[in-house]
């Protein structure tokens, strides 16, 4: 099993805190960090300890060439961090030799080994997420129906050969070009409900439980800390202070 996030110069703590609580908890697993950024970015990833691979080895798919909107909850950002949010649409291509892969948000913590991840059964699917009980935010911009579940893309596991044989990568690539500018920075959400929504195991709320309001479950293995960055922690509610002083500073 390989484990993947990507991430740009903003980014680097939370990988930092990622890649110490994944050590805690998998020996035995690899863990790849993706750099969008300068030589130095990669140097200081790597001198942490990461595998580290930057965006100019892909090849023909490169998201570097993409229209990426500048966009990001409405202020303009640098196009490295949308790029850095693409890359997992690809993912399956980028790691043809290993028949699972599994891509983690770098604002995330493991807090539980996963290693069930490369026994899980995907009921034949390509991929499979956390579902949530919301419509996308798709129906909207795209006026077509497409359910009452939306897929969280902080972690996703991929079927490697299935996706590859289906050609997602090529069809979110294509859905990016054609739609960006319709959604911004929820562009990724938006791809995979659209194009995979049928083709997703649901792995419920244990791997990818959002902890923005301050609270864990008992049984989650990974918490997306989402809109709550944790090196971050200014003028942040008091409940979710705490959670990061107990879930994310001991990797910091």
């Amino acid at each position: 099993m390989i484990f993947v996030t990507a991430v740009n110069r903003r980014y680097f703590p939370g990988a930092v805190a990622l890649w110490n609580s994944f050590r805690r908890f998998h020996n035995g697993h690899e863990f790849y960090c993706i750099a969008y950024g300068d030589e130095q970015l990669v140097i200081d990833l790597a001198v942490k300890g990461m595998n580290v691979m930057h965006n100019s080895s892909f090849g023909d798919f490169d998201c570097l060439k993409l229209p990426a909107p500048g966009v990001w909850n409405g202020e303009h950002i640098d196009k490295d961090a949308l790029r850095a949010l693409y890359v997992r649409m690809i993912l399956p291509e980028l790691f043809p030799d290993s028949e699972r892969v599994t891509w983690i948000d770098a604002d995330s913590n493991f807090i539980r080994a996963c290693a069930e991840l490369d026994t899980v059964d995907m009921a034949g699917k390509s991929v499979a997420a956390s579902l949530s009980r919301r419509k996308p935010r798709i129906w909207k911009a795209m006026n077509k129906p497409v359910g009452n579940t939306n897929i969280r893309t902080g972690t996703i596991l991929f079927d490697t050969v299935k996706y590859r044989l289906l050609n997602y990568a090529a069809e979110m690539l294509t859905f990016v070009y054609e739609h960006g500018d319709k959604f911004d920075d929820s562009t990724v959400n938006c791809a995979f409900n659209y194009i995979v929504r049928n083709d997703c195991h649901d792995l419920g709320d244990a791997y990818s439980y959002n902890a923005k309001h301050g609270t864990v479950v008992h049984n989650a293995r990974i918490l997306h800390w989402s809109i709550c960055e944790p090196w971050a922690v200014e003028n942040k509610p008091e409940r979710i202070q705490k959670a990061i002083a107990k879930w994310w500073e001991p990797y910091a």
